[in-house]
């Protein structure tokens, strides 16, 4: 009787072995597809990940996602947009402290928002990065990204003209910057300088508030 618990164990940890390994060829395989810039290879082979083995696995839902979008990037198919939103939105509903997931989805806003001609959806990516920041906050990459990508909208004559609240574009980023001199201090000077060349004195007011 011990020897056939024995044995049921031992097929169960091979079968279990077995099984992980299998779902982390799949990982490594679909991330150097897209490594690669093989987004319709990757995209194939998280699908084989989901419905083959792991249909709540966060992360295939996530390279799903961003090969989606590089797939739109190539071919334009508003639909692909749609899908590679619903794919991330799938992601971080399965695991809503990867910080990753939320920066893929401020990409597909910030996509919707400059190809799509969506000002408004700069209201989504503000979001999603804020999302992205607060699930690491000890992390500046995120803090830095949502800075410089803001800035941009200074030049923006699109978001500009819209409707979009500027104030709430203007605290974000305030935001954005104080967070991110909180973790890395020595680059003040070289954001500040940034400001200034991109924004007016009563804007860098608003910004400048928001700073501890």
């Amino acid at each position: 009787m011990r020897l056939i618990l024995v044995v049921v164990l031992a097929l169960g940890l091979g079968a279990l072995s077995w099984h992980i390994a299998r779902i982390e060829n799949y990982k490594a395989s679909s991330l150097a597809y897209l490594k690669d810039d093989q987004p319709k290879a990757a995209l194939s082979v998280a699908s084989e990940w989901l419905m083959t083995y792991d249909p709540s696995s966060a992360k295939a839902w996530h390279i799903a996602g961003d090969a989606t979008l590089a797939l739109y990037l190539l071919r334009g198919q508003p639909l692909l947009l749609q899908e590679a939103e619903a794919y991330l939105k799938e992601s971080a509903k399965l695991f809503k402290s990867d910080p990753t997931v939320y920066e893929s989805l401020a990409k597909v806003a910030s996509v919707k928002a400059r190809i799509g001609h969506k000002p408004l959806a700069w209201g989504d990516y503000i979001h999603w990065m804020q999302k992205a920041c607060s699930s690491d906050p000890h992390n500046y990459y995120y803090y830095s990204v949502f800075f410089e990508e803001l800035v941009t909208l200074a030049n923006d004559m699109e978001f500009l003209q819209s409707d979009f609240p500027k104030e709430d574009w203007l605290h974000a980023l305030g935001d954005a910057l104080a967070n991110y001199l909180r973790l890395k201090s020595w680059y003040r000077e070289e954001y500040m300088q940034l400001l200034s060349l991109h924004f007016t004195q009563d804007q860098q007011k608003i910004i400048l508030s928001r700073l501890p």
